[in-house]
């Protein structure tokens, strides 16, 4: 990957979706855990975040929360770097991953694809046909939530609406625009 932008807005698609940035002495470095089904999808990330600097990968197992069942799991890292120190200090807020308009900015098509392969679901009818599809955007705060849905409008025109998940919200798209999305 030769064009410095995509790669950033790659990595800034990773950040909204499952990878997070860890501080250690000096810099700061990225970390993504996926279960062992996702292998061929974590090695491209990595492959991506090659570009910046080393990436390690650790196979092993890990006892989830929700079932408390043993899974086959997989975590990348990168090599400390100052790159990732800036990210971190735009990403991070009272030890909160959260997002501001200059990160939304950045973010390219390709990071809007990796973000929608970490939290995108598409929902299905029974009878095959897709009616929509579903952003997991959880960890966002409700006016984080209002800034995505503006930002997803005015960059690539997407409609999406707010679902409650909970005590979250969840941004979700109707089938028109999982076709633009499909684009």
């Amino acid at each position: 990957m030769d064009d410095r932008l995509e790669l950033k807005g790659a990595i800034i698609g990773m950040m909204m979706g499952d990878a997070g940035l860890s501080k250690d002495r000096k810099n700061a470095h990225l970390f993504i855990g996926h279960s062992r089904k996702q292998e061929a999808y974590a090695l491209w990330k990595k492959e991506i975040l090659e570009h910046i600097t080393s990436v390690s990968v650790w196979y092993g197992e890990s006892t989830a929360r929700d079932d408390g069942k043993l899974h086959q799991v997989m975590r990348i890292w990168t090599k400390s770097h100052p790159f990732y120190t800036g990210l971190r200090q735009r990403f991070y807020h009272a030890n909160r991953k959260t997002f501001d308009l200059h990160i939304l900015k950045r973010l390219t098509d390709l990071g809007l694809l990796l973000w929608y392969l970490d939290d995108g679901s598409r929902l299905w009818k029974e009878n095959g046909h897709i009616p929509s599809m579903m952003l997991c955007t959880d960890r966002y705060n409700y006016i984080e939530q209002l800034s995505l849905q503006k930002f997803l409008h005015d960059r690539w025109g997407l409609i999406a609406k707010l679902n409650r998940h909970g005590n979250a919200w969840r941004l979700r798209f109707a089938k028109d625009e999982v076709e633009k999305l499909d684009k």
